[in-house]
């Protein structure tokens, strides 16, 4: 037998632990002795107690740590034992051995508690086993049977194996994770939560700027078309401001978007060339606008030498100056003045760092209100009775628009003494390009100027650019100054040009210009260019009978007063060259798309019309698809050079269409450009997302859809020649008056169809036809199996009535089409709302058509025009040629008030529908007698 933990004693008197063994000794069948083997095991004793305490200490880490431990014996691998605290992680019965089934009493509980994490635990398990990792290592759920509750455990083990590289245990522990877990939970949902709002202020947001869009393309759209005119400089100079305000303020719309995209960190600054006179005149038009109605006078001081020939993003930086120069005048009362100064702070060959200046002589700030600035939502004054209104951000997007163009910005600024705003911004310069504006002094000589003016920073301003001119400058502070001036350089010297300020203290420039023009001791009269901070129509009135060269409106510009001098003295005008190049810019991505050849993709009749006509009559040749899959069909078989691609369309819209082209590797590079009535936030990146290169919005800006479609589309068979377009003018003697239309803006529409009243005709009939029925089409697509249905009809309506100018359906429809977005169940309100403007719309097109009196009285037609036009109509539709429907819409005016007119509208249908056997029928059955 083996006997442990005995002591013997030494002959030195020290006891040793031993352990023994004794085997007996047998003789003749009876035990006679025995032999005894003693072992020292004091080394033994040491290491358990070693063990002892290392296990001790990992309790107590493992207490802290709220783990228990474990292991399996894989001399029995069904089992595995673990600690008593580990068993109360799990909630399973405390047992003496600690001793557990696998399977039974582990494995069934984590299947039970959450199948998918149980499936990966037992990968992970095999895998550590197999050698596959090198460590067991998984999170699962686990349901305590104690209690019902389920936790969520990680546990950790690692592999002993023996010298055979047999497995021999698995040593882990646990810890309860439920607490993290949750708190991970809570901290997602929360996050989901902010970004639910997030979402939802940037939707509220982009719709806003949706709505207004609409009137904004009227603005813009029709003071394209009339600086196309002929116009006197003065209506020029009146719609040239009101086009430059409608596309700044568009620009603002876009930009109320700015501060979700700065929190989505989704802000883009472009790259191209620009002029930095033209981002400083828009300055002017904008700001000057609000610093002429409150009477301070707004200047700019721009460094002779800036290079103005840069490459950088003009919006932004305009944005920033005018959000800066806004806030300028809004707290400087009249009287006071606003300077904007520019200067070259660093310069290399490729780049130049600009320094920005907005000073104005108002209220100032406090140390305090300083603090609060650049924050969102921050305003100097905060109380519900402040004076100054405001939302807060303007400077907050400013701030991170400078950092974006490797700038900063800052304030100075002392209450009761004005402020002064400083940004900076890191931009290109052109090379290649002369930067400074032309000296005129080889043209001009070295002309001797006088300025006249009260305010010395303005007479400041106005001598150093006149002086980069190569001109000589004299200053005088007020009228009589002025006339004392000039009388003593006439004698030697005179001057040849005045610069003379309207409103003085003494005597006004009006006044003085009077005195001097009067004088009759003057040998040489100079010219006089009247400068008016504001005014400028009082001050043309005052001036019966002065002699004015012309008249210079604060703050001037380099470009501007050069533009004034010029005039003035009889010489070319150079703006009036760079606005001809602006316009030359559309006319040439005109000219270079002519001879393409696209593929139009669009469901809405009157959406493919308006784009033929816009695209046929400059030249594109265009095939339609009114769907996805149509324009896959066509890709097979046809060779195109782009397709402009609407996006919600039945069958397949544009994303699926986009994407599976792409997934061709023919299909890599040819431009697919999206048309759609969406420019809700995201929607420009979800068709770049898809694929296509690009985003055209609805309603339809020509301009800016043939300059989107230059950047991209480049003819496979170019066309040289005059573009073989309609005469505009004959089209407008056929077509029938257009007044009383209610719920349409007739200018609007008709500048999307670039004044083409014919085709605008034929797009507001059409879209009679089609969306008369729009209650039934509507209704049944809430029935349908298709979920999207409902809304592409009401996003098709929404569409096609902003392209004929039906802006309050538009807008309703646009309320329809989101509820049926986000499924709202109860839309009969907003359903009703858009039926009420059809309805309105309908009955005015309904008079379209209607003999006008004139008809009605002479009940006489033209028997000759009707015929010839009937002998073509019957040979189109014998070919089943859709051209027919042309031919339909020139007879029904000339038949005014006959009985035939109404047979020829059902004919008209008939064709439209492409059902040319019953308009053959009909045409049978009309009686022209």
């Amino acid at each position: 037998r083996h006997i442990d933990g005995e002591v013997l004693w030494r002959k030195d008197g020290t006891a040793f632990p031993v352990d023994y063994s004794a085997t007996p000794i047998s003789h003749a069948g009876k035990v006679v002795g025995a032999v005894v083997v003693f072992r020292d095991i004091s080394a033994r004793q040491a290491a358990e107690t070693e063990i002892k305490r290392i296990n001790f200490l990992s309790d107590v880490a493992l207490e802290l740590t709220e783990c228990g431990y474990w292991h399996v014996d894989y001399s029995d691998p069904d089992y595995y034992y673990q600690s008593e605290r580990a068993a109360k992680i799990l909630g399973e019965p405390v047992k003496k051995d600690g001793r557990y089934h696998l399977q039974d009493e582990w494995f069934s509980r984590l299947v039970e508690a959450n199948p998918e994490t149980a499936e990966k635990t037992a990968e992970r398990y095999q895998g550590a086993i197999d050698g596959k990792y090198p460590i067991y290592d998984s999170i699962y759920a686990y349901k305590r049977p104690i209690d019902g509750k389920t936790v969520w455990v990680h546990a950790a083990g690692k592999i002993v194996r023996d010298e055979d590289d047999k497995i021999r245990y698995m040593y882990g522990a646990y810890q309860d994770i439920t607490a993290q877990k949750e708190a991970g939970e809570e901290l997602a949902n929360a996050k989901d939560v902010a970004e639910e709002a997030t979402q939802a202020k940037s939707d509220f947001l982009a719709n806003m700027s949706h709505e207004i869009r609409t009137p904004m393309n009227a603005i813009i759209g029709m003071s394209h078309l009339a600086l196309q005119t002929q116009l006197n400089p003065k209506q020029r100079n009146y719609i040239e401001k009101v086009h430059r305000s409608g596309e700044s303020l568009l620009g603002i719309i876009n930009d109320i978007l700015d501060f979700s995209k700065i929190e989505a960190r989704k802000l883009d600054i472009e790259s191209i060339n620009f002029r930095l006179e033209d981002v400083m005149e828009n300055l002017a038009n904008l700001v000057g606008l609000k610093a002429e109605e409150k009477g301070v006078e707004l200047m700019f001081s721009i460094q002779p030498e800036l290079p103005t020939a840069l490459i950088g993003d003009p919006l932004r930086l305009g944005q920033i100056l005018i959000n800066l120069g806004n806030n300028a005048v809004k707290f400087t009362d009249a009287g006071g003045e606003v300077v904007v100064t520019v200067e070259v702070r660093a310069q290399q060959d490729q780049e130049a760092l600009l320094h920005f200046m907005v000073r104005d002589s108002g209220i100032g700030m406090t140390a305090k209100q300083q603090a609060k600035l650049f924050k969102s939502f921050s305003q100097a004054d905060t109380s519900t009775t402040r004076k100054y209104g405001g939302t807060g951000l303007g400077l907050a997007i400013s701030k991170k628009l400078a950092e974006m163009m490797n700038g900063e910005i800052w304030v100075e600024s002392k209450q009761g003494k004005g402020s002064t705003f400083h940004f900076t911004a890191n931009l290109g310069v052109q090379q290649g390009h002369a930067s400074k504006r032309r000296s005129v002094a080889t043209e001009l000589g070295a002309l001797r100027v006088l300025v006249v003016d009260d305010n010395a920073t303005s007479r400041m301003i106005l001598s150093e650019t006149l002086s980069s001119f190569g001109f000589r400058v004299d200053q005088a502070e007020g009228g009589k100054p002025s006339i004392t001036l000039i009388e003593q350089a006439d004698e030697s010297d005179p001057y040849e040009l005045v610069l003379m300020d309207w409103r003085m203290p003494d005597i006004d420039g009006i006044e003085t210009t009077r005195a001097i023009q009067n004088n009759s001791s003057l040998k040489s009269v100079p010219t006089v260019v009247m400068v008016t901070a504001y005014g400028r129509e009082e001050a043309q009135q005052s001036a019966h009978g002065v002699n004015l060269a012309g008249f210079l409106t604060k703050p001037v510009t380099a470009s501007s007063l050069l533009d004034a001098i010029m005039a003035a003295m009889g010489r070319e005008v150079i703006s009036e060259m760079r606005t001809a190049g602006r316009q030359e810019e559309a006319s040439k991505a005109k000219s270079s798309l002519r001879g393409a050849h696209l593929l139009l993709v669009e469901d809405n009749e009157i959406n493919q019309e308006l784009a033929m006509e816009l695209l046929t009559s400059n030249g594109i040749s265009v095939e339609v698809a009114n769907n996805g899959q149509e324009a896959l069909d066509l890709l097979e078989n046809g060779d195109f050079d782009g397709v402009l691609m609407d996006c919600q369309m039945p069958v397949m819209d544009g994303y699926s269409a986009t994407r599976e082209l792409r997934k061709q590797e023919r299909y890599t590079n040819l431009p697919v450009i999206a048309m759609t009535a969406n420019v809700m936030s995201g929607d420009r990146q979800k068709a770049l997302d898809a694929g296509m290169n690009d985003h055209i919005g609805k309603p339809i800006d020509v301009n800016e859809m043939f300059q989107t479609m230059a950047k991209w589309i480049t003819p496979g068979k170019p066309r040289a020649g005059a573009l073989l377009q309609e005469n505009v003018e004959e089209d407008n003697e056929a077509a029938v008056s257009m007044t009383g239309l209610h719920g349409i803006d007739i200018e609007a529409g008709l500048a999307i169809t670039q004044g083409n009243e014919t085709l605008y005709r034929k797009l507001l009939l059409k879209f009679r036809e089609s969306q008369r029925d729009f209650a039934s089409i509507f209704r049944d697509a809430l029935t349908s199996d298709d979920p999207q249905e409902a809304e592409r009809a009401v996003h098709t309506l929404k569409g096609v009535a902003g392209n004929i100018g039906a802006k309050g359906m538009q807008a309703a429809a646009q309320h329809l089409e989101t509820a049926c977005r986000e499924g709202i169940e109860e839309k009969s309100a907003l359903l009703q709302a858009v039926l009420t403007e059809l309805e309105t719309v309908i009955t005015g097109l309904d008079a379209l058509d209607r003999p006008t009196v004139a008809a009605e009285a002479s009940g006489e037609i033209d028997t000759a025009g009707v015929e010839s036009l009937l002998n073509q109509l019957h040979e189109l539709l014998q070919d089943d040629d859709a051209e027919a429907v042309d031919l339909v819409e020139q007879l029904l005016p000339m038949l005014g008030g006959h009985p035939a007119a109404n047979a020829v509208k059902q004919m008209g249908k008939a064709i439209a529908a492409y059902d040319f056997d019953e308009a053959l029928e009909l045409f049978d059955k009309i009686d022209f007698a």
